[in-house]
């Protein structure tokens, strides 16, 4: 269980780190306008989720990515990424109503 909430962290820094203002930015960016101009906006967008666009979709790519890093066994790589999906998208769902809050002055 540990690893879950240890991958489910690594996931969030990433997607942090990619959102404007902060270091990892300007590459999102640029790996974003690259990918537009290969393969078009839609298909582009589609891949850019899992990569860096939405926490529950990072939970598929990211979780084969570093499970190995925190000893999962391959055989539980799918049951790791679905709890980390499930915690990816509470943490999703508690942000937004954050921001929500903070931008009405509640």
């Amino acid at each position: 269980m540990t690893e879950v909430l240890k991958i489910s962290l690594c996931i969030v820094a990433v997607y942090e780190c990619t959102q404007e203002g902060m270091i990892l930015h300007r590459l999102r960016a640029w790996l974003a306008t690259q990918m537009d101009r290969l393969l078009g906006d839609e298909r582009s967008e589609w891949l850019q989720m899992p990569l860096w666009g939405c926490l529950t979709c990072m939970s598929s790519v990211h979780t084969v990515i570093f499970a190995p890093l925190f000893g999962v066994a391959l055989i539980d790589v799918p049951t790791t990424m679905l709890m980390v999906c499930g915690v990816n998208s509470l943490i999703s769902k508690l942000t937004r109503r954050y921001d929500y809050q903070r931008e009405q002055g509640i």
